[in-house]
């Protein structure tokens, strides 16, 4: 960033001069040997032209208004760049010319912008306008209509203002001259029109990246309906999430039931792909789990779900599946639900089945598919070491029951051969044979029956 004070010797041009514009050096060497000579500093001899480029500037006092007349010829090429230092002026007495010269030409221009500012201090916006396509000497039409006048080459580095056209609406050259409501006016109107050509910049650069998405989608429509819906869900979420913040993303039920699925598979991998794509943070996932109603015994919500799930298997041998039940030991300790209002720990059966003992084990039940690859808890229940077989296998054919009601076939049972069990199981078979023998049958199938379909057991 060159300085804000003028390097020609004896001019007044300070740091705290927000008005009068600046001219970097041109990097033309001829012209630069000019600048140099006239500027009477003689200290730039002994710097190299890129520094000088880089670090001091000429303000507008030292160029007569003759020069800013004949933009025009210079900016269609009826004049060499070099004959801007004819117009060149020593000392102070040259004074900014007021008019600007119309332009015709408004095609390829480039601006960039440095947004670096606070309103507080009323700090301006440095501008910078590369011209692309233009020839030598062109001056842009923004920098034209906008009250400014550049010199040098293509690259002309703007003063930190674009607000000379509010003062000469009003009759006005310096800001000094105002009065101070006009000057609070004023200030009000340059922060507004600061925030605008701000705003006005982030618009061209969203509207660039909408149709940029939109050619894409257009060329690539064919290859995204191919996708199935978890896939096109997650890529719109990525394309959503990714430019927010951490703290600023807002994920939908589907966004966090795909990474709770993802969560459950491994714990170590989700942490892995939370850096390198926008997913929700374990605290937002096991809080959506924690709102998930989980009671002890049959849970009408997990099979409602679960016969959605099973309409949309069409072939019916996809719908067989085994019941899967086991026991795993717990501590005996006691917890309070704030949530829910109650305490847990102890033996609970469901259906409000509690008792008094600690519960010490808990017995859960899942759904495996037999040739399609599915498997879902579906029930599981509190109980202490006493469990009899008789309420075994009660709980057996009441969870086989509520399996069979969401369209799925069951087709046998899988436990370890604990006694319990055991006998849960030789009941279940007794049932079925003493049913079939009050009806004057023989039962010669080697399992046991529920909701008419034979079971085998292992």
């Amino acid at each position: 960033m060159p300085s804000k004070q003028c390097v020609v010797v004896g001019c007044d041009t300070s740091y705290g001069d927000t008005i009068t514009l600046r001219h970097r050096f041109p990097k033309d060497e001829l012209t630069f040997n000019v600048w140099v000579e006239r500027s009477r500093n003689n200290k730039l001899s002994n710097i190299p032209m890129n520094d000088v480029y880089k670090r001091f500037i000429m303000c507008d006092k030292h160029f007569a208004p003759s020069y800013y007349n004949n933009l025009e010829d210079v900016a269609d090429n009826n004049m060499s760049i070099e004959v801007v230092t004819e117009y060149f002026c020593e000392g102070t007495n040259c004074q900014m010319p007021t008019e600007s010269v119309n332009r015709t030409r408004t095609s390829d221009i480039d601006v960039e912008l440095n947004t670096s500012y606070t309103y507080e201090d009323e700090a301006e916006m440095s501008i910078e306008i590369i011209t692309n396509g233009f020839d030598e000497g062109t001056i842009p039409q923004m920098a034209i209509d906008s009250g400014i006048n550049t010199v040098g080459p293509t690259r002309c580095l703007l003063p930190k203002r674009l607000f000379q056209g509010t003062l000469r609406d009003i009759n006005f050259h310096r800001k000094t001259d105002l009065t101070p409501r006009k000057s609070l006016l004023y200030n009000v109107t340059k922060r507004y029109k600061q925030r605008n050509l701000v705003l006005s910049q982030r618009y061209a650069s969203a509207k660039k990246r909408i149709l940029k998405a939109e050619k894409y989608m257009n060329s690539n429509s064919k290859q995204m309906n191919r996708l199935n819906s978890f896939t096109l869900n997650f890529i719109d979420s990525q394309m959503r999430m990714q430019p927010q913040k951490p703290r600023g993303r807002r994920f939908t039920v589907d966004d966090k039931v795909f990474a709770l699925s993802s969560y459950k598979q491994s714990g170590k991998a989700y942490r892995m792909l939370s850096k390198v794509f926008a997913l929700p943070s374990r605290k937002c996932i096991i809080d959506m789990l924690k709102k998930i109603p989980f009671q002890t015994g049959i849970n009408q919500g997990i099979f409602e779900n679960l016969k959605n799930a099973v309409k949309k298997i069409k072939n019916k041998l996809d719908r067989y599946c085994t019941v899967i039940f086991d026991e795993i030991a717990l501590s005996a300790s006691l917890q309070y639900m704030a949530q829910e209002g109650n305490i847990v720990g102890f033996e609970d059966l469901g259906d409000n089945n509690m008792s008094n003992n600690f519960a010490d084990k808990a017995l859960v039940f899942m759904v495996r598919g037999c040739r399609k690859k599915f498997k879902q808890p579906v029930a599981f229940y509190l109980t202490s070491s006493g469990m009899t077989s008789i309420l075994l296998s009660e709980i057996i054919k009441n969870v086989i029951e509520a399996v069979q009601s969401t369209g799925l076939t069951v087709i046998s049972t899988v436990c370890d051969q604990a006694s319990t069990n055991v006998a849960a199981i030789n009941r279940l078979q007794k049932n079925t044979t003493n049913i079939y023998k009050n009806n004057g049958q023989e039962f010669k199938r080697f399992g046991f029956e529920i909701g008419g379909h034979e079971i085998m057991y292992t």
